[in-house]
């Protein structure tokens, strides 16, 4: 798993972001995109199958609701098409899937997408 400071060089080139990073299990990263709509950047943790994933976007939800920052639509992650842990954790979670070919010049893509209401009804 990243460091912190290697977790927030990484982010940097987003100029706006937000993250929940907990030293001992695992981080998410997100930013605001187009259409008030979220976009998860890296999501990593330290020991997979424990349900660290799940408990981070619980928080996520969390904390845009604690915060008020409702997204007006949805929120959104790409993954490499030949990810197949993305594909079942995001695909518990509810997220949507579509294979983008051309996104990746090594590796198709795959773009996931949830309402932000169904999202908040699957992380109680």
């Amino acid at each position: 798993m990243r460091s912190k400071k290697k977790l927030l060089k990484r982010l940097n080139p987003y100029g706006s972001f937000d993250y929940i990073y907990w030293e001992d299990k695992g981080y998410l990263a997100w930013h605001l995109s187009t259409g008030e709509n979220y976009e998860m950047l890296f999501l990593e943790v330290k020991k997979k199958k424990k349900g660290v994933a799940t408990q981070l976007f619980k928080e996520f939800v969390d904390r845009v609701i604690r915060e008020k920052k409702k997204p007006f639509n949805s929120v959104f992650a790409f993954r490499r098409a030949d990810n197949k842990e993305a594909e079942i954790f995001y695909g518990k979670l509810g997220f949507r899937q579509l294979e983008i070919p051309g996104i990746y010049k090594w590796v198709g893509a795959v773009i996931m997408w949830i309402r932000f209401s169904e999202l908040r009804k699957r992380c109680k």
